[in-house]
C-alpha cells in the first residue's frame, strides 16, 4: 500500500500529486479529559477546551469514502455549530489526510467546500508517521498534541513529505517548516474505513 517513491522521506504523501498509497505505521497515543471544575480543584495548566464534535456514517464503501467529500464535511459543519464558531474562525485544522488518492480527493472536497476560502492553516503527521490503522485515532491524538503545542508556540506544524499539493487543494496546506501564527481554535478530522467519519474543535480559551 506505500507510494511507488524511491526515498523513504516521500513513503507518504498527504494531499501530494504524487501520492499513491497508504504507508503502514505504528504507535499509540492518549489524551485525558476532565471537567474544568476538576482541572481548577488540582491547580490544573488547561491545554485547551473542548467545544464540539461532529460525526457521520456514509457507508459508501468498505474502504472508499464518497469521492464528493459531502459526509466528511457533514461530520466538519456539526462540530462547528455545536462549538458555536463559523468557518472563519478556525485557525489550524489538522487534517486526516491517509495520502490515498481516494481518500485525499474526499478530504480535499470537504475541506474545499466547507471552509470555501476561510482561511485555516491545514496540517497533516501522517506524512511523518504514518497510518497505523486500528491506532488511528491515537494518531490523531498524536495530531491534536502537535496542534496544541502549535497553539502554545504560535506555530503551525508543516505536513511532512508532501512538495507538491494537489491542483484541487484550494486551502493553505502548511509544508516544509513551521508557520507562525496566532492560534486561538484548532479543529481535528478522523475518517475510517467505513465512512466513519470524526471531527473535533477545541479552543484556547474556555468559551461560555
Amino acid at each position: 500500500m506505500g507510494a511507488t517513491v524511491t526515498s523513504p522521506r516521500r513513503a507518504c504523501l498527504p494531499f501530494d500529486v504524487d501520492r499513491a498509497g497508504m504507508v503502514m505505521g505504528e504507535g499509540s497515543g492518549m489524551f485525558v479529559l476532565e471537567s474544568a471544575e476538576h482541572a481548577r480543584r488540582r491547580g490544573a495548566r488547561v491545554h485547551a477546551w473542548v467545544q464540539g464534535w461532529g460525526t457521520s456514517s456514509e457507508a459508501y464503501h468498505p474502504s472508499t469514502p464518497n469521492p464528493s467529500g459531502e459526509w466528511e464535511r457533514l461530520a466538519m459543519q456539526l462540530a462547528a455549530t455545536e462549538a458555536g464558531v463559523g468557518p472563519g474562525q478556525i485557525d489550524v485544522l489538522a487534517a486526516h489526510a491517509t495520502g490515498t488518492p481516494k481518500g485525499d480527493t474526499a478530504e480535499i472536497a470537504a475541506i474545499n467546500t466547507f471552509f470555501a476560502h476561510a482561511g485555516p492553516s491545514v496540517m497533516s503527521i501522517n506524512g511523518t508517521l504514518g497510518h497505523p490503522a486500528g491506532a488511528a485515532g491515537a494518531a490523531g491524538a498524536l495530531a491534536l498534541a502537535a496542534a496544541l503545542e502549535g497553539m502554545r508556540r504560535g506555530l503551525v506544524v508543516p505536513t511532512g513529505g508532501t512538495t507538491r499539493p494537489e491542483p484541487a487543494v484550494d486551502f493553505d496546506l502548511v509544508l516544509g517548516r513551521p508557520r507562525a501564527r496566532d492560534i486561538s481554535w484548532i479543529q481535528a478530522n478522523a475518517f475510517g474505513f467505513g465512512g466513519q467519519n470524526a471531527s473535533l474543535i477545541l479552543s484556547a480559551e474556555r468559551v461560555i
